[in-house]
């Protein structure tokens, strides 16, 4: 699903276009800081799609799937899996010998610092490998909530956060499952007009006897002049 259809919102576009930047920069190691690894992995389907990087081919990687292509040549309709890649020594192995290509591992950070102190084989290959493919078009992209601290990675390791969906992408998003329901011949829907702050668009509601409905924002700002509890009067 490409950023630029159904999901363009200006965060979005700016995180995709700094992993573009870093992407071509060479850094080895991208750490992508995130709870939602399938928007992540939507973003990064996007990425992988444009025309500087459409040859090198989309892999992510877990500990129960293994290592699979769904994206870029030789992919498929279906994606394609690599086999013997399971395990995290192996997949870093296969990284390091692939001439190209955007490799999402989700979740590595708990093998790299397993009960929170680092695994030296495990973080040690991994920052080899780091070296290795610096001068290759192939980047590592690390994706999990919280990635543990490993000082011997630092120089080697770009770390970005993914932001929370703003109201456009939330709208966005909507829409799109909304219009799938509405495909739905079983089913009816009913859904009400959106409020008058929604995306700055719509009236007041309906004119009831010359006193339309006051705004929710003008409620939120009655509330937040209150004064607080046990403050002093000042009449």
């Amino acid at each position: 699903m490409l950023v630029s259809q159904t999901h363009a919102t200006p965060g979005l576009a700016a995180v995709a276009q700094e992993l573009d930047v870093l992407i071509r920069a060479r850094y080895p190691l991208i750490c992508v800081g995130t709870h939602e690894e399938g928007r992540f992995l939507r973003l990064m389907e996007a990425v992988a799609r444009r025309e500087r990087h459409a040859a090198k081919g989309l892999f992510v990687w877990s500990r129960t799937a293994g290592l699979r292509q769904v994206a870029g040549p030789g992919a498929g309709v279906g994606g394609r899996v690599l086999p013997d890649t399971a395990d995290p020594l192996s997949v870093l192995d296969h990284i390091a010998a692939a001439d190209r290509g955007l490799f999402v591992l989700a979740d590595f950070g708990a093998y790299l610092a397993p009960y929170g102190q680092p695994e030296p084989l495990l973080v040690r290959r991994l920052r080899e490998l780091a070296w290795t493919i610096k001068a290759r078009p192939v980047t590592v992209l690390l994706v999990e909530p919280d990635f543990p601290a490993l000082p011997g990675l630092d120089k080697e390791l770009a770390r970005l956060d993914l932001p929370l969906p703003d109201e456009r992408e939330v709208a966005a998003l909507l829409d799109l499952q909304l219009g799938r329901l509405a495909d739905n011949p079983d089913l009816a829907l009913l859904v009400d007009a959106p409020h008058p702050r929604a995306a700055g668009r719509g009236t007041a509601g309906p004119d009831r006897g010359g006193d339309r409905e006051r705004p929710r924002q003008g409620r939120h700002r009655l509330a937040r002049d209150r004064p607080r509890r046990g403050a002093a009067d000042p009449r």
